[in-house]
């Protein structure tokens, strides 16, 4: 399997920085779809690979259901409920709500692990979707694919996981942990959003990715879409998938007419300056 790089100049990661912030999540779906418009083979590429990883994701998510949430989580929150409601009667009102939030609470964690797990697993065929974007603005080179920008990959990937990770678990606190959990997962989500693209131009840049700053503010406006989904249950879980890809594609393609966009303009500078 072959992988690609850029031939030319590609967006720094000064570039990169500055503009990260100025594209929200719904503007970034419009311009995943009129994408499928403007690049030819775009849309079959998208619906091919969206239908695996929707397939992939239930079914990943199933196992954990039956593996994890049913035989551990449901009977642990149970049990807990109950030995409250025992001690003092009037609980009743606060824990039994309070049991359902946490249950329906991880729902929505097991529900995000399954699809992040799942995203590292399609990422070749995510860097396809990136690339083929890339193509539309500029032109690139077959090179042989690298072991080491897999790990490299994963490493970055990683990178946000403590901080999301610390807030899903302050998510099990009672009423206020829902927010906490939100957080978490808007920011996790947006980070994942934008991740396929920038690993792509790593590929050129060793440093690239050391040198790149994802703002949290940032991250938690780009997956502010992604995240609403996963509190909506069944619906949002099914269309979840399907929306997350728009928005990758959608932040290639602002972020390459961003780039061509400032080429152009420090271009008509130099002709002035002349």
């Amino acid at each position: 399997m072959s992988h690609k790089n850029f031939v030319n100049y590609s967006p720094s990661s000064d570039f990169i920085n500055a503009i990260c912030g100025r594209v929200d999540g719904f503007n970034l779906i419009k311009l995943g779809l009129a994408s499928f418009s403007k690049i030819s083979g775009m849309k079959r590429l998208y619906l091919m690979g969206v239908f695996l990883t929707f397939v992939f994701v239930i079914v990943l998510f199933t196992l954990f259901i039956f593996g994890i949430y049913l035989p551990f989580v449901a009977p642990f929150v149970d049990h807990y409920v109950e030995r409250l409601n025992q001690i003092w009667s009037w609980l009743t009102f606060i824990a039994t709500p309070a049991g359902w939030l946490i249950k329906f609470l991880s729902w929505v964690i097991l529900f995000i692990v399954a699809q992040k797990s799942v995203s590292i697993l399609m990422g070749f065929w995510l860097d396809s979707l990136v690339l083929k974007v890339v193509c539309h603005f500029r032109r690139v080179e077959e090179t042989p694919f690298k072991l080491v920008n897999l790990f490299k990959g994963l490493k970055f990937s990683l990178k946000n996981m403590p901080f999301v990770f610390v807030l899903l678990l302050l998510g099990f606190i009672p009423i206020i942990g829902t927010v906490f959990a939100f957080v978490g997962a808007t920011v996790s989500l947006g980070f994942d959003i934008k991740s396929p693209y920038l690993l792509v131009l790593a590929e050129r840049d060793k440093e690239f990715l050391d040198r790149v700053k994802l703002r949290r503010i940032d991250s938690f406006t780009t997956g502010l879409v992604q995240s609403s989904f996963s509190f909506i249950p069944l619906l949002g879980w099914l269309l979840q998938p399907f929306f997350m890809v728009l928005q990758i594609i959608g932040f290639v393609y602002f972020c390459e007419s961003q780039w061509q966009k400032s080429l152009v303009q420090e271009g008509s500078a130099i002709s002035k300056k002349l």
